[in-house]
């Protein structure tokens, strides 16, 4: 089973044309920005949260705790929403570099086309439930096994219960955020 995903790798990348060409020094300049980005993104988070701590242990010391906290984690949460913006714009950016790279080679392989090759071609019925067609593509095998098609079900609604917790703990965080400015705002004003 090993032998026949190699085998089919090496039919695979000898069947198109070299994809990646030299690469400029625009994108290996913009790929260190993205990774810079990043970084920083992470840095600000990791820093937001050394802070937050410190702040929170030195609060214990005053008279108005409370307040003193809700200061902590509303500087702490002013500092993260740097952080996502930073790391939204290197996501953006690195978006964009896939992009291109992705309509740099679909042009490629329509001016030169599929190469042929030298390589044993693989059997059709490349993995289990999968097989290659003409164009190298891989796609199901009509007689799959049920077991595998209940796997596969199993593993899609568990992806699709994931998402909708990822999106309902953002939700969570957001309207969090919205209450912590409401509350901010309230407070000045009453001052």
């Amino acid at each position: 089973m090993f032998v026949r995903k190699i085998v089919l790798l090496i039919a695979l990348l000898l069947s198109f044309p070299v994809l990646t060409e030299a690469q400029s020094p625009e994108s290996d300049a913009e790929k260190k920005h993205i990774k810079a980005l990043r970084d920083q993104g992470k840095q600000l988070r990791r820093d937001a949260d050394k802070t937050f701590t410190s702040d929170k242990y030195a609060c214990y010391k005053k008279i108005f705790i409370n307040n003193c906290v809700n200061n902590a984690k509303e500087k702490r949460l002013k500092t993260i929403l740097r952080a996502r913006r930073i790391e939204n714009e290197a996501h953006t950016l690195d978006l964009a570099e896939r992009r291109r790279s992705a309509v740099t080679a679909r042009q490629n392989i329509e001016d030169h086309g599929p190469r042929s090759t030298t390589a044993p071609t693989p059997s059709p019925d490349v993995g289990i439930g999968m097989r290659l067609d003409e164009t190298g593509y891989m796609l199901p095998v009509k007689g799959e096994r049920a077991e595998d098609a209940a796997r596969r079900a199993k593993a899609q609604k568990a992806a699709a219960r994931r998402a909708e917790k990822a999106r309902e703990e953002r939700a969570r965080y957001d309207q969090r955020i919205r209450e912590l400015e409401e509350k901010k705002a309230r407070d000045t004003r009453g001052r």
